[in-house]
């Protein structure tokens, strides 16, 4: 067997991070071709929500690290990422908002409202 049959696919998605300590970079993040729930590929939240303790990271001068999943204050999915990987939201359900983070960080841009439950009475409950 050679080592290329050994390899699992893999899609790179582009993203903006913030681990803790204030440390902001881009970078791709390796999704499975394949997701185990539904056709297509991983999506970025069922990648997020993995059990792994850690990710790779491949950042922009090709090096790759392994990020603490603890240590994310946010994973920033640009819309060139989500509409080239077809994770732009069709539906209209996007919200405007500004999130203010326990380290003093302002967040400004959109929620995508689509999956959230009808039900649910406040914002927060919709975010993952």
């Amino acid at each position: 067997m050679s080592a290329s049959e050994l390899k699992i696919p893999k899609e790179t998605l582009p993203v903006r991070m913030r681990v803790r300590g204030g440390v902001e970079w881009d970078g791709d993040l390796f999704l499975d071709a394949c997701s185990p729930f539904h056709a297509g590929p991983q999506g970025l939240v069922e990648f997020l929500n993995q059990p792994a303790r850690f990710f790779p990271v491949r950042m922009p001068g090709g090096e790759v690290r392994l990020v603490a999943k603890r240590e994310v204050v946010f994973v920033c999915l640009p819309t060139e990422s989500a509409e080239r990987f077809g994770l732009a939201s069709a539906s209209g359900s996007r919200a405007p908002a500004r999130l203010e983070l326990v380290d003093g960080v302002t967040i400004t841009g959109e929620v995508d409202l689509a999956d959230a439950d009808v039900g649910l009475p406040r914002a927060i409950d919709a975010l993952n």
